[in-house]
């Protein structure tokens, strides 16, 4: 499954508790920069070792600004849908989540990311969301 979260009103240890052991974090900010403790990029890659990707294609250019644009989203898609061929042809079975600093997916870049996914065939939800 796919699923779309954001880190806002989290900790680090709630992210962990969600990702879990087997399933890969794709970071869709542009910048992978926070100033909550343990969502910057380089705490990330230590928290998730080899299951931590920064995806700064799918980031939202203009996240300061009123509009959504992605800022490369076929160059992040074929990225995507790569990784999710090479993970599905040696077997693994765990989830994929998709994470910007967003509380409220709906307002949110991640819904236009999750169109592309859904438009080439994969379930996408937002986490909690049933």
């Amino acid at each position: 499954m796919i699923y779309l979260i954001g880190y806002s009103g989290r900790t680090i240890d709630d992210l962990k508790r969600i990702v879990g052991e087997f399933s890969i974090l794709i970071d869709i900010r542009f910048s992978a920069k926070s100033r909550l403790p343990g969502f910057s990029a380089k705490s990330l890659e230590r928290e998730f070792p080899d299951r931590y990707l920064h995806l700064w294609e799918w980031g939202n250019e203009s996240y300061s600004g009123e509009s959504i644009k992605i800022y490369k989203p076929d160059e992040g898609l074929t990225i995507v849908l790569d990784m999710l061929t090479e993970l599905d042809s040696g077997g693994w079975r765990g989830d994929l989540f998709l994470m910007c600093v967003c509380k409220d997916g709906h307002k949110c870049h991640r819904r236009q990311v999750a169109e592309l996914l859904r438009e080439h065939g994969y379930e996408v939800k937002e986490y909690g969301e049933d």
